[in-house]
């Protein structure tokens, strides 16, 4: 993702940077870094809702693990609503993550947030 959005990146601006004299550090700073601020606010709430949804692989490797040590969110929503048959507090347990989920991504939107 963040090479499509490098290949967005104007040549003009690169140019320009060169033309005056900026050196590798300065035209990232100055040119690819603020191009590329979009890009990093979509890749940072997808990994984010990637890492907080995580259930296959604990599932398969370890079930919740030995007393439960790798049990994540979404594993314990599966359980509650499985095994324990507690389906209302397991459809609770997953709207609190989507709100969670909804509560960091606007974080995410707002600290990105430029004037343009």
């Amino acid at each position: 993702m963040l090479l499509a959005g490098l290949q967005t990146v104007s040549n003009d601006a690169k140019e320009a940077s060169i033309i005056d004299g900026a050196n590798a550090w300065q035209r990232f700073k100055v040119v690819y870094f603020p191009a590329l601020r979009p890009m990093y606010i979509v890749v940072l709430v997808l990994r984010t809702i990637q890492t907080i949804r995580v259930f296959d692989i604990v599932y398969s490797l370890t079930s919740g693990g030995p007393n439960d040590s790798t049990q994540v969110v979404s594993f314990y929503a599966y359980h509650e609503i499985f095994d324990y048959l507690h389906y209302g507090k397991g459809s609770a347990i997953c709207v609190i993550i989507a709100v969670v989920i909804l509560l960091l991504s606007l974080l995410y939107l707002k600290a990105g947030k430029t004037e343009d």
